[in-house]
């Protein structure tokens, strides 16, 4: 409810003495509905009462008095998003719950295991932040499962919700959480930890089972080559360590993913990067025990959250649990530009994409991301296109059908903007390397430029078992791969030399679209991964953020003017709308275990 006063006069003609204020009152009982009441000083009553949006309204207002009365109906339509001039009874703190998997593409709901989408996440709080009601957020954490780059991505999204002048608070509800929940909860100007809860020790390791001993016992041989040095990813099949090229990768990895840990917990807590690593060689801490530590600021239970909330900001606040699943008008009237969002998750085949439940994995289908890019560029309302790619790598031919479409699509005008999830490494990187711009979180793994090839030899199984196989064949090569028997040296050097070629192929692609001499890329290649900072500095990836800077990056290239709203529009290139079943996929490398404790 609003009291207001105002008045008009004429200088050149009136004196401020002939003002004749008008008094009046503005009230809002309801979202979309006001009524006003006023009068002036000549004794007229004005009224009126208008319905509406904030972009589009129609209304009522009536003046009565001595000479007369008028009345007038009215449309309004506002190409700018209204901001409400009623004032807010009581802000809002809307509650944000993260449990379970996160990632970009989640299982099917139809298993009862499901997850939460990253986009869903990054999108709610930047809605919020807009959102007039809303004061800041509650974020509840419990048993996250998400890649270091997911986090960072969340990281990111709340620092910015915080920048909006709004309060995020961080409730760890979980029995025992550790470096992934910490990380996010270190962006919130708040951590209030659950009296029963527990911080684990911080950190990161990766966790290679290696088979080699496991398949001497039980008669089985795995051949492998590889074109690169640091191209390990056959390597748990044959042998029972790392090589030193591998192991030495995989320090690098960690000691960057270490480092970006320590600074995010430092920069959060205001805390000194010596003491943060202090802290996170210690062992598991209880609430109190983290709070004495500074990692907490208050240990609370659920009821006493509200009250907690309301006396660190000094005014009455209400806590929202439906402000997340709220719908928002669009703030223009005009139509907004349409860039295109395309999921390519999973290790990449030829064919549709799939689902196995009984990995939980998803393969990346090539026909379906082709088909996927192909519809994107038809669609001549859509002004450029976000690929956004977590994939391990995959089959060659998948991946030159896909970098082919992605070329393709430039061809055509249409802008196309890499966006790097947790993994885009070998065919992931593959399939990027391609595009006008390529930007990945700074914990993201890529690069992995190099080819494998495996194969098991299953002679001595078959034999430990009973199993007597015969072989019968015209064509002195055609069972090359067959698992009955191993290559010949012959045999070897004609697989070395199809590898080679696929390599050279491989640096011809980042050559291209790296704008790189080969050599170059040869020297940062040889299946050496990388994070996304490392990437950066070497000139594999172009900026370091989430979707929402990749989403800049393709206005920017798209031309789509400043202040001209945008939709993000997600293309499918499944043929059915119901989610299919495939084979099983395995993938082994030398980080086939990143994680998080």
């Amino acid at each position: 409810m609003i009291l207001f006063a105002d008045g008009v006069f004429k200088p050149d003609k009136e004196k401020i003495s002939d003002l004749k204020p008008r008094f009046g009152l503005l009230a809002g009982p309801v979202k979309g509905i006001s009524f006003g009441i006023s009068k002036d000083g000549l004794g007229r009553l004005f009224l009126s009462i208008e319905l509406g949006t904030p972009t589009i309204s129609i209304g009522y207002s009536g003046i009565r008095g001595d000479s007369g009365s008028s009345n007038t109906c009215f449309l309004k339509i506002f190409e700018e998003r209204r901001r409400s001039a009623m004032p807010i009874h009581k802000p809002k703190i809307a509650k944000i719950r993260l449990s379970g998997a996160i990632s970009d593409e989640p299982s099917p709901s139809f298993l009862g295991l499901g997850g939460t989408k990253t986009s869903f996440i990054t999108s709610t709080l930047e809605k919020l932040s807009r959102d007039d009601e809303i004061a800041g957020v509650l974020v509840e954490i419990e048993d996250i499962y998400a890649g270091i780059a997911t986090i960072e991505e969340i990281r990111d999204a709340l620092l910015k919700f915080r920048k909006s002048g709004k309060i995020a608070i961080c409730y760890i509800v979980g029995e025992f959480s550790g470096t992934g929940e910490y990380m996010i909860a270190s962006a919130c100007d708040r951590i209030i930890g659950h009296p029963l809860g527990t911080i684990m020790p911080f950190g990161v390791y990766s966790m290679t089972p290696f088979l080699k001993g496991l398949l001497d016992k039980l008669g089985m041989k795995a051949e492998a080559d590889a074109i690169g040095e640091y191209k390990s990813a056959a390597e748990p099949l044959t042998r029972e360590s790392y090589s030193e090229p591998a192991r030495k990768q995989v320090e690098e990895i960690l000691d960057d993913i270490y480092g970006q840990i320590v600074e995010a917990i430092a920069t959060g807590r205001g805390m000194e990067e010596k003491r943060v690593e202090e802290l996170m060689n210690r062992g598991p801490v209880t609430m109190e025990r983290a709070k004495e530590l500074g990692l907490v600021d208050d240990v609370l239970y659920h009821d006493q959250i509200e009250d907690a909330i309301k006396g660190f900001l000094k005014k009455d606040v209400g806590l929202d649990g439906g402000a997340v699943r709220r719908r928002y008008e669009r703030d223009k009237w005009n139509e907004p530009a349409r860039i295109a969002v395309i999921n390519a998750t999973g290790s990449i085949t030829t064919g549709e994409s799939s689902f196995s439940p009984l990995t939980m994995e998803r393969t990346m289908g090539a026909e379906t991301v082709a088909r996927a890019i192909r519809r994107a560029c038809k669609d001549r309302d859509i002004k450029a296109i976000v690929i956004r790619v977590n994939s391990p790598g995959g089959w060659i031919l998948a991946s030159e059908r896909i970098w082919r479409e992605v070329k393709r699509a430039r061809e055509k005008g249409k802008p196309v903007v890499i966006s790097m999830s947790d993994v885009a490494a070998s065919g992931g990187y593959y399939i990027s390397c391609g595009a006008d711009r390529i930007v990945a979180l700074p914990g993201t793994i890529t690069g992995s430029i190099g080819v494998v090839m495996a194969k098991l030899v299953l002679r001595g199984f078959y034999e430990k078992i009973g199993i007597n196989v015969e072989t019968i064949k015209r064509g002195e090569h055609v069972d090359i791969y067959s698992s009955t028997r191993e290559l010949t040296e012959e045999e070897k050097k004609m697989v070395r030399e199809d590898m080679e070629g696929i390599y050279r192929a491989f640096l011809a692609r980042v050559s291209e679209g790296r704008k790189m001499p080969m050599e170059d890329v040869d020297k940062i290649g040889r299946g050496r991964i990388y994070t996304g900072s490392m990437a950066k500095k070497l000139g594999l990836v172009d900026d370091l953020g989430g979707m929402e800077k990749a989403v800049e990056i393709a206005r920017d290239l798209a031309k789509i003017p400043k202040g001209k709203e945008h939709i993000l529009v997600t293309i499918s290139g499944k043929r059915l709308p119901i989610p299919e079943l495939g084979a099983i996929t395995l993938f082994l490398s030398p980080l086939s275990s990143l994680n998080l404790f």
